[in-house]
């Protein structure tokens, strides 16, 4: 709802962007997982680094690629991730902890997300970078898992979205399932803010929220069009962004990498990087 939608309210997404910076003009590299998350890891293009496709049919990094694991290893961060990878070859990543490895697009067992994130975030004071990767809202789209969201949205509440050009009540049925994602996200969301408040640290801990490419919904996910390139980018720092602003400057998610390679102290000597902190 931060973002002017108005059929459901997301309170913890919401928060973020009030304590934080928005950004309405961010794209993705290419709008499916594989190649979208290895620019995110890498700053490159995927026509630079190879990594074209999903890794799940064999496409991969066919240069020595840097990746933010590796230099934040460099950099003394203990290093996490919860939630799939999907980046090729996946020993090439120095994850120290890695309890959620499969992509869990069934949506079960959300709560140990937390958990698991509160072990990690508490386990040392030494600083650390922590990538969490939620299956909402991926393929298949469920209304409720394991009571999650708490209040759900139906067909007669959604309208169609106009990209996708044509009405019908099974694409309301889908769309309204969608929505419902978004709520279980955004209650995700919450409860990793909390565990962060929890811990001492969210004053001194750059907070990135985003998407790795649009919905699967026609127009969205493996195409081309605005709706598959543009993502929601929430950025929160402490004492660094200004609260509640909103940024129109035109940001790609290779970007990610030279900015979280600046905060680290990271000193970038790769000419080929094409991202800009």
């Amino acid at each position: 709802s931060c973002y002017g939608d108005t059929v459901i309210q997301t309170p913890n997404i919401d928060a973020l962007a009030k304590d934080g910076l928005l950004f309405t003009n961010a794209y993705v590299t290419q709008s499916t997982c594989s190649p979208s998350r290895s620019s995110i890891l890498s700053g490159l293009y995927p026509h630079q680094s190879g990594h074209l496709g999903l890794a799940t049919h064999g496409y991969h990094y066919v240069i020595p690629v840097e990746n933010l694991y590796q230099i934040l290893k460099t950099q003394g961060y203990r290093t996490g991730m919860i939630g799939k990878l999907h980046v090729n070859p996946p020993e090439d990543f120095p994850i120290d902890f890695h309890p959620i490895k499969d992509s869990n697009f069934d949506k079960k067992g959300l709560e140990r997300y937390a958990r698991y994130a509160e072990e990690f975030i508490n386990a040392s004071d030494d600083p650390f970078f922590l990538m969490m990767n939620y299956p909402d809202s991926h393929w298949p789209f469920q209304d409720v898992v394991e009571g999650r969201p708490r209040k759900t949205v139906g067909p007669e509440d959604v309208g169609v979205f106009p990209y996708i050009a044509w009405d019908n009540a099974g694409i309301r049925e889908t769309i309204a399932r969608l929505y419902n994602c978004i709520l279980r996200l955004d209650e995700c969301v919450g409860e990793l803010l909390d565990v962060l408040q929890q811990s001492g640290k969210s004053d001194n801990t750059l907070v990135i929220y985003l998407s790795d490419h649009g919905d699967q919904l026609a127009r969205g996910k493996y195409d081309i069009y605005e709706a598959s390139t543009k993502i929601p980018l929430i950025v929160k720092w402490p004492k660094k962004t200004k609260k509640g602003a909103k940024s129109d400057a035109l940001i790609s998610t290779v970007d990610l990498f030279p900015t979280i390679a600046e905060v680290s102290g990271y000193k970038i000597t790769d000419a080929t990087l094409t991202g800009k902190s």
